[in-house]
């Protein structure tokens, strides 16, 4: 049976760090790099969250992820991705040419409709103008 906490301490221990400069470099906080060296894994918030932590202290630690990653998702009772078949999108409105970004959009036709609100209000008032003038 792989051993995630020996390994990350291992690493870390290899090359003379401690856990506040494992802290810093990560942003994941002291307490729960312990917990993952301890594998108390009840310790640390969601799963998902878990992985995320793993993998990224895994990697600063220059060990292979996907050995802890495979381990911790036997122990969880969970695996470490979802199967391609469960994997669920919502559908796009229409599809659009890829690497391009689409065009428009909300953003530009609130302003198209707040320039024409501005257009119509002026026109208003220069024909209020004129005819009070008049």
């Amino acid at each position: 049976m792989f051993e995630i906490g020996n390994a990350l301490r291992e690493a870390r221990r290899r090359q003379g760090l401690d856990l506040a400069a494992c802290e810093q470099a990560t942003k994941i906080r002291a307490k729960y790099l312990m917990a993952l060296e301890e594998e108390r894994f009840e310790a640390l918030p969601e799963p998902a969250y878990v992985r995320g932590m793993l993998r990224a202290y895994a990697e600063f630690l220059d060990v292979d992820s996907a050995p802890v990653l495979e381990e911790y998702g036997h122990r969880v009772g969970g695996s470490t991705m979802p199967a391609p078949e469960t994997i669920h999108t919502a559908p796009s409105r229409r599809p659009r040419p890829s690497g391009r970004r689409p065009r428009g959009g909300r953003r530009r036709r609130r302003r198209l409709d707040g320039r024409l609100a501005w257009l119509a209000l002026g026109s208003m008032g220069a024909v209020g103008a004129v005819v009070w003038l008049g």
